[in-house]
């Protein structure tokens, strides 16, 4: 657990056993009978603890919703790259407005090793500039520098060129940040080339 977690741990319980504490209290002062002394303070430590478990959670609760839209398309463009294309919705969780930060984007180039795009040729950063502008993946995700409205949300297109080789795709991962910056991910799974044979 990290230092933060901790300091809230030791926090929340000193609180429910000063609550405990306080209705044992309120009962002796009350005369009342020791079992119900007893019964009242550990009921007051209970809630207390429910109450304050409850309202961590809320608070850890992420505030963005992103996710993948549709099924990702791959577009061939030589014999070393593809173009990946992915419609993304970013869904805005809070009561306040929130703006993301320019959408990031890397692959796996070797077993547990993600990679940024190495810089291309023209003939591939023509191409993926001619599918990116294309209407069938408009609008662009990275075009939105509005803020996203309180329990707002915004989707667009995610297109990017991947170094494929002959065994498939290799596993994706699209990152939204926001200004904290929090980060929220989409993986695109890897997929394998087969052969089928009649």
């Amino acid at each position: 657990m990290r230092g933060g977690g901790t300091r809230r741990l030791i926090r929340d319980l000193a609180i429910a056993l000063s609550g405990g504490l306080l209705g044992s209290l309120v009962a002796y002062l009350a005369q009342a009978h020791l079992a119900l002394i007893l019964g009242v303070g550990a009921a007051v430590c209970l809630i207390i603890a429910a109450v304050l478990s409850v309202w961590g959670r809320a608070r850890q609760r992420p505030r963005l919703d992103v996710e993948a839209q549709g099924n990702a398309v791959w577009e061939p463009v030589d014999e070393f790259y593809r173009i990946l294309a992915v419609k993304v919705g970013v869904r805005n969780r809070t009561g306040e407005p929130i703006r993301i930060a320019p959408v990031e984007f890397a692959y796996e180039t070797s077993p547990g090793v993600f990679a940024k795009n190495e810089p291309l040729s023209d003939e591939v950063a023509g191409a993926v500039a001619q599918i990116a502008n294309s209407k069938q993946y408009f609008p662009p995700l990275s075009d939105f520098t509005e803020k996203i409205p309180a329990h707002g949300s915004i989707s667009g297109w995610v297109v990017e060129p991947v170094r494929c080789g002959p065994a498939g795709t290799p596993e994706c991962i699209i990152i939204v940040k926001d200004e904290i910056p929090s980060q929220y991910e989409v993986t695109i799974p890897a997929q394998k080339a087969r052969i089928y044979k009649k």
